[in-house]
């Protein structure tokens, strides 16, 4: 969330709002404005495996810095 745009605070309140009703959202700095690959790859270990099936091949399920 880029908290120096104009509507942050809009986009705050609907965030607390599909909290309160059980849905899980992240927001994520402008350095993900651009894809690397690399970066998403482990902000996607970071948050770890979460659904049916195997994991994709390149996920090693390390926190982020180690």
């Amino acid at each position: 969330m880029d908290c120096y745009r104009t509507g942050w605070l809009d986009e705050l309140a609907d965030c607390k709002i599909l909290q309160e009703h059980g849905f899980y959202f992240s927001l994520l700095s402008s350095s993900y404005a651009t894809y690397d690959r690399d970066n998403f790859a482990a902000t996607l270990d970071d948050w770890q495996w979460f659904g049916q099936g195997m994991p994709p091949s390149w996920y090693t399920g390390q926190p982020w810095g180690h």
